[in-house]
């Protein structure tokens, strides 16, 4: 009797273990998943990073080209402002003079 039991107990074993083996399976695939999932997740992290680097690294160029423009069209108005502030004293010196003899000889 005790050979039947411990035949009957060493199936029982047997049978657990081909229950276990569909979860097995399932958890291998899941720990595989979850590894797929880490690198692309990092991968995406590190792509991301360097997005940011390059879009920030190409908005500081714009940027700076920007402010150079901005720099060289106002210091052309400044020119222009100064040469017709020139103009307009010299405008105004030759209508002082030219109605300043009217105005004493009335």
């Amino acid at each position: 009797p005790r050979t039947h039991g411990r035949h009957q107990a060493h199936a029982a074993g047997e049978e657990n273990e081909e229950d276990l083996k569909p979860l097995a399976c399932l958890h291998r695939q899941q720990v595989q998943s979850t590894e797929s999932y880490q690198t692309t997740s990092n991968s995406l992290r590190q792509i991301l990073t360097e997005f940011k680097m390059d879009v920030s690294q190409i908005l500081q160029h714009h940027l700076q080209r920007h402010n150079e423009i901005l720099q060289r069209q106002t210091e052309a108005l400044c020119q222009l402002l100064r040469k017709s502030n020139e103009t307009l004293n010299e405008i105004r010196q030759i209508l002082y003079q030219s109605v300043k003899p009217a105005s004493s000889g009335h």
